[in-house]
């Protein structure tokens, strides 16, 4: 089916057009809208290129799960006040804007896309991020040292790409992370960090299988990793964290999840 709005008043402040079978180019944006969500349809256009200046009071924006192609544009950062940012499912290409993680924005969300390069290096200092989904995807490279800027990130997931470099200890003692996801890269090394103190005291999902790390972490730092040691039901920490990037894990009989494979 295909949609063309052409009367959207200019006051609309919501538009939730998900899970339909809305196709063809994307719907105009309400210009003053702060929330939209376009996900789980079928439309198959490129993002205009001027899309930040529409998106200029948004908080929450959505084209998830739907055949959008071509490039992220730039324009976007002028979003300085989204705060959920999801592009998920999608056959994005090109490279991740440096520009894209402003302080305001707490969940971004590009899984399952074709985008390439590197990590942007420009997180700022007043990162809020929380949630950073970047899995299944072509991006290179390593950890970029500025992610340590993020301190209120708890799920960082860069799963199923072709990234190589060590383990993040760079990112130690920084942030609060409950779920770190490096699966199916090239990471090598030593997991875990030398003159380990108080890693990550939080975490609780670990999934590291299908690298070429070539030696096991430290005794004193699965140590450290004390809430793996406490009794959570680990499917409702899987739904409540998890389920905000997409992700599926086997089913877990006691409350740690480890992948070190």
């Amino acid at each position: 089916m295909e949609f063309g709005p052409h009367n959207l008043t200019s006051t609309l402040s919501l538009l939730d057009l998900h899970s339909n079978k809305l196709g063809g180019k994307m719907p105009p944006l309400p210009p003053f809208a702060t929330l939209v969500d376009y996900s789980r349809n079928k439309f198959n256009s490129c993002i205009p290129d001027d899309i930040g200046s529409s998106l200029s009071g948004a908080i929450f924006f959505s084209m998830s799960d739907n055949n959008f192609q071509g490039n992220i544009p730039e324009s976007i950062c002028q979003a300085r006040y989204l705060q959920v940012l999801h592009l998920s499912d999608n056959s994005f290409t090109g490279i991740i804007p440096p520009c894209i993680a402003n302080a305001s924005l707490m969940v971004l969300n590009l899984r399952n896309n074709n985008l390439s390069g590197y990590i942007p290096e420009g997180f700022p200092r007043t990162c809020g991020l929380k949630t950073l989904d970047l899995s299944q995807n072509q991006l290179q490279g390593s950890i970029p040292l500025s992610l340590s800027n993020c301190t209120k990130l708890e799920v960082l997931n860069i799963g199923n790409n072709q990234m190589n470099g060590s383990f993040p200890c760079h990112l130690k003692n920084k942030m609060d992370l409950r779920v770190l996801v490096m699966r199916g890269n090239k990471f090598s090394g030593q997991i875990g960090c030398p003159e380990n103190h108080a890693i990550w005291n939080l975490l609780q999902i670990v999934d590291l299988a299908n690298n070429a790390f070539s030696k096991m972490p430290p005794e004193d730092c699965l140590h450290n990793w004390k809430a793996m040691q406490a009794n959570n039901d680990i499917n409702r920490l899987q739904q409540k964290y998890l389920g905000l990037t997409g992700l599926f894990y086997e089913d877990c009989e006691d409350s740690h999840s480890f992948h070190f494979h």
